[in-house]
């Protein structure tokens, strides 16, 4: 019969091994780092962009209710025509 003799591995293929695991675990926490961080500028940038876009339809409401409109009731070409009114 041909058994196959199973060896115990060495402290050095041990410490190969693992060292080699642990490696690969660090690329894995920098690239998921990598991957928050990016994340999380994008959700920064939304965010300044929502509030930018907030304050936008404050001002907007604002304007309608100087012309006495409702923003529910006006579409956005009924705003640009009076204001183009208002440039002549």
């Amino acid at each position: 019969m041909n058994e196959e003799v199973k060896t115990q591995p060495t402290q050095e293929d041990i410490i190969n091994d693992l060292t080699s695991k642990l490696k690969y675990a660090q690329k894995l926490i920098n690239n998921m780092q990598n991957k928050l961080n990016e994340s999380t500028g994008i959700a920064i940038q939304l965010e300044a962009k929502l509030q930018l876009a907030e304050e936008d339809h404050i001002g907007i409401k604002k304007q309608l209710e100087v012309y006495g409109m409702e923003a529910s009731k006006v579409s956005p070409a009924v705003l640009a025509k009076k204001e183009a009114e208002e440039i002549k």
